[in-house]
């Protein structure tokens, strides 16, 4: 299924990992975290989409972003894949492993959290 196993995972843990999302989501995916919805999948970049190398994961009109704390997923046992493409894929992500929720500019979307 394009998924690489635990080489990758080497890999992944010095990743910057961001999903993209919108505003209008925001209280659901703060109450129940991440979920694939109709994907097999939740997918994150390893950046921002304009960073350098990120090619995929993204959808370039997201005005928000999660930057999800890869290494306490890892710590706590949750498993990643980077796809062929290089998106990097949860089966879902908890709200406790959101290290910051940024609106476009890039500041804080809601100073509440992650508290």
């Amino acid at each position: 299924d394009g998924k690489s196993g635990s080489d990758e995972g080497k890999k992944i843990e010095m990743m910057v990992v961001v999903h993209g999302t919108y505003r209008r989501h925001w209280a659901s995916i703060k109450a129940q975290g991440l979920k694939p919805m109709s994907r097999n999948h939740v997918h994150c970049a390893s950046g921002f989409a304009e960073d350098a190398g990120v090619k995929s994961g993204m959808r370039t009109n997201c005005d928000m972003f999660i930057v999800v704390d890869l290494m306490k997923m890892i710590a706590d046992g949750q498993s990643a894949w980077v796809s062929e493409n290089g998106v990097i894929l949860f089966k879902e992500v908890s709200p406790k492993y959101f290290a910051h929720v940024l609106d476009k500019s890039r500041h804080p979307f809601d100073p509440d959290f992650p508290n």
